[in-house]
This record gives structure tokens, sequence and C-alpha cells, in this order.
């Protein structure tokens, strides 16, 4: 039988799609009933907000793309917008906890239907490259927000998660922290390859660097340790003034999920109650301990051009590449990333087969890393879907990495 060339471009769609959902409904298939209604904080949403806001904004793309469509019900559009103005008043983040229609069933029976819905709307519309971005925008979406599901089900549950799937941690080898110089000059920032990416990847452009140092591994939770040790959160010197503000109202002493149980600091994570890992990358700080951190050590944190000339570029070839190792896809040999299943961060020197050209190790999976610029966009930019990015581009700093709960297909330099 020919497959005509319309479903050879439809038949990956619909894979991924099928892929992208069912890893979803993965991450939520040990909680019992009453998890899905918990939010935690004003900065988490309950898991059964996750699943209908995923499913909620395939039905804002097919509006997009179909001026005819009409959304499955008001009522769940107004509950599971989350802040788009062009599609009507969100309900308020900090109270979708409070919610308690529509239920957890029906939520998920809204999943099944805009699920059968997605895969009739990409069988039978005709698809152009703009079309076929804006359905790929909405599994990068989701992937995003399976992501953010596991952010919160640490906050709400930590050890007490089952995940479906868990395996052993990578055996690292013995390494010690130490500065790799690099090159300046000009360097192009930003997405030059063909396939997706995200409007605020774009457009490529050139900037100038000075030669920098970068550390060769993620700051450990040893080296973090020492500043806190040497009063770190304890004296205004090192700290922007409205993070010593922030120190000072929230009584900061560690970072989030650190606990000091009999004189010792304990991590409280998904794998349990346990001694600080000294090896593993420090995680869940702010911007502002980071930048602290940096001052205390006499460092800096680089800016986006510096860390993503660090992970992707080789000097010797004159050659950027996708990821640190090449442009091939992550594996299990490259990074720690959701599918590894580790469910936390791996320690230094765990993945060898992942370093980037200039010798800077664990620069994809793990933990995200701040940087010194401001998230704006790029000289040129054009924004690919209204209120998706560029309504943030005021009081941000720029993340770069990924970290260990992200999917390799969302593993891109963001």
């Amino acid at each position: 039988m020919t497959v005509s060339p319309d479903m050879e471009v439809k038949k990956p769609l619909l894979e991924q799609f099928k892929e992208t959902r069912g890893r979803t409904l993965e991450l939520v298939k040990t909680l019992e009933k009453d998890d899905f209604v918990v939010q935690t904080a004003f900065f988490t949403s309950p898991p059964k907000w996750h699943i209908g806001h995923v499913s909620w904004i395939y039905e804002a793309i097919m509006s997009k793309i179909d001026k005819n469509y009409e959304f499955y019900s008001t009522e769940f559009s107004e509950y599971l917008n989350s802040y788009y103005q062009q599609f009507g008043i969100p309900h308020d983040k900090g109270e979708r906890g409070v919610i308690s229609r529509p239920t957890t069933e029906q939520i998920f029976q809204y999943f099944n239907t805009v699920s059968q819905r997605v895969n009739h709307f990409i069988e039978s519309t005709s698809l152009s490259n703009d079309v076929i971005k804006l359905i790929t925008m909405g599994f990068h979406h989701e992937c995003q927000h399976q992501e953010l599901l596991v952010y919160d089900l640490q906050h709400l549950l930590a050890d007490q998660y089952r995940p479906i799937k868990k395996n052993q941690l990578p055996t690292s080898a013995n390494v010690e922290q130490k500065s790799i110089k690099i090159k300046g000059g000009i360097f192009s920032v930003g997405y030059n390859d063909v396939g997706y990416c995200y409007d605020i990847e774009l457009p490529e452009h050139k900037v100038y660097l000075d030669d920098y140092t970068m550390d060769e591994f993620p700051i450990t939770n040893e080296q973090y340790l020492k500043f806190m040790n040497d009063g770190g959160y304890d004296t205004y010197k090192y700290w922007l003034s409205d993070g010593w503000e922030k120190v000072k109202k929230n009584e900061w002493k560690a970072p989030m999920y650190w606990e000091k149980i009999e004189g010792q600091w304990k991590v409280r994570d998904f794998l349990g109650i346990r001694k600080i890992n000294p090896k593993e990358p420090v995680c869940h700080i702010s911007y502002y301990e980071a930048d602290a951190y940096c001052k205390w050590a006499q460092k800096r944190l680089p800016t986006e051009a510096e860390w993503e000339k660090a992970a992707c570029w080789n000097e010797e070839k004159q050659q950027k590449t996708i990821f640190p190792w090449g442009n091939q896809m992550p594996t299990e040999q490259n990074a720690n990333l959701l599918e590894s299943y580790h469910w936390g961060c791996t320690a230094i020197g765990s993945y060898p087969n992942g370093v980037s050209p200039s010798g800077c190790h664990q620069m994809i999976g793990d933990v995200w890393e701040w940087t010194s610029s401001e998230f704006i966009g790029y000289p040129g930019f054009k924004t690919g879907f209204e209120e998706y990015n560029d309504k943030w581009f005021t009081n941000q700093k720029v993340l770069r990495r990924l970290i260990w709960d992200t999917k390799d297909v969302y593993s891109r330099k963001l």
C-alpha cells in the first residue's frame, strides 16, 4: 500500500501526541483521588488543573487554526485558562485549589475528549508549516507542564509519591571542580537548525564575548554548604537588596527542601529524607541565592551567550551543535532526564559522554542553571503565539539547561 505524502507528515505528529498524552497520565497514575485537588502553595497548581490545562491549550490552538472551533465548555475554559487574556479572564492562579468543580473525574473525561478531538483534527486538517508548528507547540507545552507537575508533586508529596518506574542512580567518577578557560570573540546566539523551536530562540544573532572561565561542573551541595557555613544567609553583603529582603521576610537559611535534623542538614525529596550528597548539584535555589553564592565565591553568573557557547560551541571545528555532545537526541548515556527515572539529581561526573567541546559537564539534565541575562526577546524577535512568551519580557532572568524531570523531546536550548 502506498502511503500518501499527507499521512507521512501526520503519522509522526499523531505518534508524538499519543506518547505525550500517555506520559502525562503515567505521572499521575499512582495518585490517590484526594491528591488531585490539593494546592500546597500559591506558586503551585493541583494535579487536576495540570491535567485539564494541557488539554485546554490544544483547544486554544485549534481555535487559532479553525475560527469556527467551539470550546468544550465555557466553565472549563474559565478555570483552565492560565494567563491568556485573549481567551477571557483567567482564574486566579493562587486559588486553583479552592475549586471543587469541575471534578477530577470530569477533568479526566475532558482530557480524553480533547485527545479524540486533536486526533481527528490532525487527521482531517490540511497541515501547512504554520499549522504543524502550532500543533507541535502544544506537544512542547504539555512537556513543560509535565515538568511543572513533577515540581508540584514534590511539593505536595515528596517521598510519598510512588512513580511507576524508578532506576538506581548511576555510579559517578571521583571528580573535583575546576575552572575552564573559554575563548571569546564573535558568537552567534540562538537556534540555527531547521527543526521546531520556540519563538524566543529566534532569530539567531551575533554577540561579542570577552574571554571567560566556566566551572567544569554545576555548583555542588558541598560548595554551597561552605557558603552557608560561612554565614552566607546571615549578612547582607552578598545579597542584592530585594534578595536580602526576601531572606529576612521568609527566614531563608538554606535551599528549599533542606531541613536541619539533629544538627545535620538533610533534604526531603522524591528519594526520601536523606543526608545531603556533597557531590550532587545544588538545586531549589532562587536567582538571589545563586547570585549571592557567586559574590561570596568571588565569581559571577554567566550571561546567556556565555552559557550557550560553553555548552554547544566547538572551537576547533568552528561549529555549533544542538546539544553539548552533538546533534543526536539525548540518551541515558548523555544526560539525566525524565526517562532516566532517577527521580533526582545525579552526582557530578555521572555523564562523561555528555561533555561539551569546551569541557563542561552535565549542561543538559539534572538542574536548571541561572544566568545573569534578562529574559527579553532577541533583536528582531517575532511572536509565534501571542501571550505565550513575549508577555514575560520583564523582571525575569534567563534559565538555561534542562532538569532531570524534563522529557528528551523537550530537550532544547531554552
